[in-house]
């Protein structure tokens, strides 16, 4: 059976020189143990995804 692919968003986070795109745990965990689905990482670059491609890809999203 193959498993659901669900995008959850994340936050950009400067940290120092640094720049992170992180989300919670409790997403990813939430996206695993109540669907047995796939979890994909969505960056903060919204202006500079194709998100008709990326809503092609994924069965669902979190945000």
């Amino acid at each position: 059976m193959i498993k659901p692919i669900v995008g959850i968003s994340t936050c950009f986070e400067k940290q120092g020189q640094f720049t992170y795109h992180q989300t919670g745990d409790k997403y990813i965990t939430a996206v695993v143990n109540a669907i047995n689905g796939f979890p994909i990482l969505i960056p903060s670059l919204a202006d500079k995804l194709d998100l008709t491609q990326l809503l092609s890809t994924v069965d669902g999203i979190m945000l």
